[in-house]
This record gives C-alpha cells, structure tokens and sequence, in this order.
C-alpha cells in the first residue's frame, strides 16, 4: 500500500472516529476542541496527499503547512486539560494559541532565515536547526504538562493509567528522534499517519481512563438502572430502555408520530411521564398499585383510630365525671372535718341556752361565720386559687368585727406575700381558735409570712399570763413554737407555724 493509498484509509478512519468522539462527549467548550483537532487531522491527511502532486515551492509551502496540525493539535490538548482544571483561566490558553501560532509563523518563513531548517540544494536535503528543537520541545511540553492537568482534574488516578499514557508519549518521542536522524526503516514510514494515530490514542485512552468526562458508559448505567424509563424518536421507534421495559400502547406511539404528545398518560394505578429532548421523548412508567393499596390501609388504620379516639374520648368524659363526683365527695367529707366540731359546738350552746344569752348567741355567729369561710377557702383550695394579703386581711378583719361583740377589739397588719387557698384555711383556723380564748381584750395582730414559716404576733394591751397555756391546750396543727413576753406595756405571743397544706 502506498503511503497516499495509507493517507486516504486514515483520514477516512479519522473523519468516522473524531464524529463518534464528537457524540460521546457532552461539554459544549471540549467538544468545540475535539472538532478542532479532528479538523487538523483531516486538513494533515489532505496536505499530505496534495504534496505528492505537486514540485518546487508549492511542494515546500506543503510540507511547511505539516506544522499547523503538529503545533495545534497539542496546542488544544493542553487547552483541554486546562480548562478541566480551571474553566476561567482563559489568558493561558489564548497565550498558548499565540505562541503555537507564532512557532508555526517562524515555520513557514523559514526560506527566509533558515532557522528551522537549513535547506542544501533542495526540500528533501536539509538539516534541522535550532527552531526546529525549540518546536519539538514545545510540543512535547504542552503534551507532558496536558497529561499532569489531566490527571489531577480526574477522580481516577491510577498508576496504570499514568504508564500507559507515559508509554504513548515515549514512543511518539522515539519515533520522531529516529526520524530526525535520518534512520531508513523510519524514513520510509508515513509520519503523518504515524504521529495522527499516536495523538488518537492517546486522546482515546484519556477518554476511557475517564481523564476527560464522556459518556462512554452511561448507556451501559442507563440500561442497569432499576427506573422504568425509554428514549423514544420522533419517529415512535424505541433508541434505548432500561432493564425494566415500558408498555407503550399504540396511542401514545401515535401522538409522538403526530406531534401530539401529552406530558401525562394515566392507565388505571400506572402513569406515564413524558418529557421532549433532543431528538425526541424521555418516558417514565411510575406504578402507584402499591402506593394505592397503602393508601387504602392507612384509610382504614385512620377509621380504626377515629373510632378508637371516640371509644378514648367517652372514657374520658366518664373519668372525668367520675373525678368531679369523687371530688365533690371529698369537699364534702373534708367540710365535714373542718365544721364538724364547730357544729358540735354549735348544738351544745344551744342546748345549754334555757333563756337568751346574748354571748352565747354571739358565739354561735361566730361559729357559723366560720363555718361558711371555711367552707369556701376548702372549695378555693380544690380550685387551686391563690391567696394574697389583701384578700386575707378582708376575711379576718370581717371576723374581728364579729368579736367585737365578745369585747375582742383587734387590729390587723399584714406583709405583702401570696399563699395558697390551704395555707389561708390554717392561717384563719389558728386565729380564730386563739380569738375565741380571748374576753374583754385589746390587741394588735401582726401575719408575716416568710419563705418556710408564717408568724403570728399578738400585743396585748395588758397582763395576760394563760395565753400560752391556753393555746397550747389547742394542739392546733403545724405550730412550731410558741413564744410569750410579759412587760410593762403588755404582754406579746408570737406563734411559728410551718408553711405548707394540710
């Protein structure tokens, strides 16, 4: 085979192979480079061919117009790279493109200075110069520097890759040394097939190594994928589905031939999802059978809690009944408690009473008056109410006017402070026991409350000394202490009481 018959069969090979790379890659800016260098390719081969019809200068403009392709074509692998590992640093990239520009420039002056080559007596006798070296430096530089971008841009950086692409570049290297030197068997070589099938391999391998994105194995991905999808034409002819195929009835094939395609097509519990792309149709099967199915047993788990939280809210309003009937006995037993010696009381004054005395009629006012406080301080304690000194003071100033009648004339002073509903029930049963001891007194009653005791303080105006005694024969419930000073300007009873309900 002559070497225009091996030009030919490679520039047909490269003209199929740069168009299917052309499809496998998805960046619109790297696509835009791999037509470029399959152009290259294809203008090399073409050049290639002319120079073996042609003689003299038009021969040696020919074999010059070899370096566009040489110098560009590692030119836009390093911009390639170089835009993997930085997409904005376009200055370098332009700056490549120049200097390659201005390389190839020196090339195709070359009659003119004979710094490339030092051309003898025609085109096939030369020797190369030192722009020559400079050339094949800088093209063996943008490779090498391409391959380093490349790999650290990539998630794959195995060491077998590396050897296999170094491989590639080494025996582009040694091929052109031994061509440079003017070796036979090289000589008779077509190195511009050589060098074009060199530079595809190695683009091929960067491809399959994953150094540059494609999509070289999503269709096997897209067919492993467990999504009911299909790539329909425009013509309703299936281009690729996955291992879970869809039934595509004849109604939707024929809205896609006619341009009619809705974007949803129901049947029963599946639905089908239809998206246009390039080309034509995305379609997605979704199955809603089991999706329904669970949706109709959380209908009835639903119900089933409906009637339960029915069935729950009956119970509570019989529980709540039977609390607030429990209760009421409680407040009942607990009055019970707290008047019945007072109404015991009450029935024995009555008893005694043969003809109307006016101070045991006082005494059974007295005795009813408390039993209607206490009564309502209990119910206030169920309802949790809470008692201030202001409310306080109202109940016994109300009860010391009472005892005004019994000769008991008292003045009251209290610190501000809160209290529960129980704690004002003992407050006021303590007083009103120590009160009705008393008889034709004068007195000043102090109530303190302080964080773990309440204290009550009584001046009197005179001598008294059976206070103490008196109240001790009470046994009133959480008194603490009982302290009583007798002087000159009367005599003082404190009285500590722990702090907290019954």
């Amino acid at each position: 085979m002559t070497q225009t018959q091996q030009t030919v069969l490679a520039l047909a090979i490269y003209t199929i192979w740069i168009t299917l790379l052309y499809i496998r890659i998805f960046d619109k800016t790297l696509k835009k480079y791999v037509l470029s260098i399959g152009v290259l390719l294809g203008f090399w081969m073409v050049v290639r061919m002319l120079k073996t019809y042609t003689t003299g200068y038009a021969t040696e403009i020919l074999w010059y117009l070899y370096y566009i392709p040489l110098l560009l074509i590692p030119t836009f692998y390093y911009n390639c790279s170089s835009y993997l590992i930085n997409s904005k640093n376009k200055k370098r990239r332009i700056a490549t493109i120049i200097i390659s520009t201005i390389l190839f420039l020196l090339v195709i002056t070359n009659s003119l200075h004979n710094i490339v080559f030092k051309i003898k007596s025609n085109i096939n006798d030369y020797n190369h110069n030192i722009g020559y070296f400079i050339i094949v430096a800088w093209i063996l530089c943008l490779i090498v520097v391409a391959i380093i971008y490349l790999i650290k841009s990539s998630k794959n950086k195995g060491y077998k890759n590396i050897i296999s692409i170094s491989i590639i570049i080494l025996i582009g290297v040694v091929y052109t040394i031994l061509y440079i030197k003017n070796i036979p068997v090289i000589r008779k070589t077509n190195m511009s097939v050589i060098i074009g099938t060199l530079f595809c391999v190695g683009l091929e391998m960067m491809l399959d190594f994953n150094l540059i994105p494609n999509n070289f194995r999503y269709k096997k991905i897209f067919k492993n994928s467990n999504l009911p999808l299909e790539i329909i034409s425009q013509n309703g002819k299936t281009r690729i589905a996955t291992n879970h195929s869809i039934n595509l009835k004849e109604n939707i094939i024929n809205d896609i031939k006619d341009n009619k395609v809705k974007n949803t097509y129901k049947d029963n519990n599946i639905v089908k999802n239809v998206k246009a792309i390039s080309g034509g149709y995305s379609i997605e099967e979704k199955d809603f059978s089991k999706i329904n199915e669970y949706e109709k047993e959380l209908k009835l788990i639903q119900q089933e809690l409906i009637e339960q939280e029915t069935i729950l809210q009956k119970q509570r309003k019989i529980a709540t009944e039977i609390y607030e009937t429990k209760l009421k006995s409680e407040i009942i037993e607990l009055l019970d408690e707290k008047i019945e010696q007072k109404r015991n009381l009450i029935n024995e004054l009555i008893k005694e009473m043969k003809i109307t005395d006016i101070d045991k009629m006082q005494d059974i006012k007295l005795l009813l008056n408390y039993c209607k406080r206490m009564s309502s301080l209990v119910i206030s304690s169920y309802n949790k109410e809470k008692y201030d000194n202001k409310r306080l003071e109202i109940i016994i100033n109300e009860m010391l006017i009472e005892a005004q009648a019994l000769g008991i004339n008292g003045v009251l002073k209290t610190n501000n402070f809160e209290i529960s509903s129980g704690e004002t029930a003992n407050i006021y049963e303590i007083i009103f026991e120590t009160i009705m001891k008393f008889r034709e007194t004068n007195f000043i009653l102090y109530i303190q409350v302080n964080n773990s005791y309440t204290e009550i303080k009584y001046l009197f105006d005179g001598k008294h000394k059976n206070f103490k005694k008196e109240i001790e024969k009470l046994q009133l419930e959480k008194l603490l202490k009982i302290e009583q000073i007798i002087d000159e300007d009367g005599t003082t009873i404190k009285l500590k009481i722990l702090r907290g309900e019954n």
